[in-house]
């Protein structure tokens, strides 16, 4: 696993971890490595989800398919980026989305049973930022696609373009 550590180094899962605080991390939390080949199905609709994944290598798409069969890409995945965390901490552990390979990918896999128990402070923190900013971009999402007409949707997300850069 210490091969890792520069990569899990980046993800904001870790940010601010020392190399040894990451160690015991991995080890606390059954961290493991599973690797996928190119178009492996990751996560399928309808799993059962029970660890936080984090990508190592390769690229990976979260998408969703409707009732009519047309798939919609939800977020590409690149490392070190995380993924499952919702469904993982969530009463209803059950994916609604698939998780596709785009190449060869390897997946660390961290149990969530324990974490809160397991996991340094710190980990915790950043755990709370990371469902935090997704929240936030969520809520702005919803702000954008709640207009009534088109004109007013992209109206709502050019005006908070512009507010972020100022």
């Amino acid at each position: 696993m210490k091969e890792y550590i520069d990569i899990l180094s980046r993800s904001q899962l870790f940010m601010s971890m020392s190399r040894k605080e990451t160690e015991a991390a991995l080890e606390r939390l059954s961290a493991r490595v599973r690797k996928y080949r190119r178009g492996s199905r990751i996560v399928r609709r309808g799993d059962k989800i029970s660890s936080l994944c984090v990508i190592l290598s390769g690229n990976a798409v979260i998408s969703r398919d409707d009732f009519w069969g047309n798939s919609s890409v939800i977020s590409d995945l690149k490392p070190p980026m995380c993924f499952g965390l919702s469904y993982a901490l969530a009463t209803d552990r059950t994916a609604d989305v698939d998780v596709t390979s785009e190449t060869d990918v390897s997946v660390m896999y961290f149990d969530t049973d324990n974490l809160l128990d397991a996991a340094p402070n710190v980990m915790i923190r950043n755990l709370i930022v990371v469902i935090a900013d997704k929240n936030v971009m969520l809520s702005s999402k919803i702000d954008h696609i709640s207009q009534r007409r088109l004109r007013d949707k992209v109206l709502s997300y050019l005006s908070s373009q512009r507010d972020k850069t100022g």
